[in-house]
């Protein structure tokens, strides 16, 4: 474990319950693979600097897309040359990092244990294949973490909207676009 790591364990207790909410759940689901003694394939999409993978018992590949836009620069999206350096130093479970869209992935079929996608299918213009190609890489017995803000409840309207959020989906629109791959 790294001095980040051993700085973010400590302050896990007091985290968001979002947070803590998404970790314990993925740490419950890892433990499942863990009865082998080898460490699961994680897939973190978009997971940049995502607390929800750190310190976790797992080989971790991180992809997300380059930092291209103003407004990704804005809302610190995507990956920098800074931030590759500062993940690559203070992460001790990241086996890979990949910079690519994922609606464009060049991604192996069954590479991944599971996968984690927190609060990023809302980025994506191109949802559908999205979650095509995030079903494509998820090995036999698999499964997918994935998130994104509740369009039930929480719009993506001014003045208090993300300018990079394509939609929030209701309950009912993301089970019907995840039951077309699962």
């Amino acid at each position: 474990m790294t001095n980040y790591e051993f700085k973010r364990w400590l302050t896990f207790p007091i985290m968001p319950t979002h947070l803590v909410t998404v970790r314990n759940d993925i740490k419950r689901l890892l433990k499942s693979f863990n009865k082998s003694g080898i460490k699961p394939s994680v897939w973190d999409v978009g997971g940049r600097k995502s607390p929800y993978t750190s310190c976790v018992n797992a080989n971790i590949t991180l992809l997300d897309i380059p930092q291209e836009s103003q407004t990704q620069e804005d809302l610190n999206l995507g990956f920098t040359s800074d931030m590759l350096s500062f993940i690559k130093h203070k992460r001790s479970n990241i086996k890979d990092i990949i910079i690519q869209d994922m609606t464009r992935s060049t991604l192996d079929t069954e590479s991944f244990d599971a996968v984690v996608s927190v609060e990023v299918i809302e980025h994506v213009e191109e949802d559908d294949l999205f979650v095509k190609n995030i079903s494509k890489v998820i090995k036999k017995g698999g499964w997918v973490y994935l998130t994104t803000p509740n369009g039930d409840y929480i719009k993506n309207e001014p003045p208090d909207n993300n300018p990079d959020h394509k939609r929030h989906y209701t309950r009912l629109e993301l089970q019907n676009l995840l039951e077309k791959y699962f």
